[in-house]
């Protein structure tokens, strides 16, 4: 059998901690797929030092790839950008319904999720960019500091009144 990934020719039966093992079914030898490593297909690397993106099915390089620890993570950087963008976006709107999905100030409702903000009444432990990526529960308990305008009555508590004369 050829392997799919660095082409060496593998044995069909091959002995592992003393039992006879079939190797018929693989596509990977021992050394690309180590026995008992399960689905490595969409991680392993190729003999070019290029791997697929387990989201976009893309060959891609290495550098192209985030680390995960001491390994490379399984989605290339644009797609886990995207897939993170999403989550997040996902956790917002969550956050908005929450808090009951209208602005507190002019009672506008229905409005798209950016033109919502969560204005701190309380000191804030932690900005948006960083909660996002918390538990649930740890967001509860900051939007519980919070109250949720519509970006126009944001401003509107952030500006200096003094120095708008008109």
């Amino acid at each position: 059998m050829i392997c799919k990934n660095c082409g060496e020719s593998f044995p069909t039966t091959v002995v592992i901690s003393g039992k006879k093992r079939n190797l018929q079914k693989r596509s990977f030898c021992l050394s690309c797929s180590p026995f008992g490593s399960h689905n490595t297909k969409k991680t392993l690397p190729n003999k070019k030092g290029s791997r697929i993106c387990s989201s976009c099915k893309e060959e891609k390089s290495q550098s192209e790839y985030c680390k995960k620890g001491d390994r490379l993570h399984s989605m290339c950087k644009k797609c886990l950008y995207i897939y993170q963008m999403i989550r997040w976006n996902k956790r917002k709107i969550e956050a908005i319904e929450y808090k009951g999905g209208k602005c507190e100030d002019c009672g506008k409702s229905n409005l798209h999720p950016v033109e919502y903000d969560f204005h701190h009444i309380h000191d804030k432990d932690e900005v948006w960019t960083t909660l996002r990526q918390k538990s649930w529960d740890k967001i509860k308990k900051e939007l519980k500091k919070c109250q949720l305008l519509c970006c126009g009555c944001h401003r509107k508590r952030h500006i200096n009144k003094d120095l708008w004369v008109f």
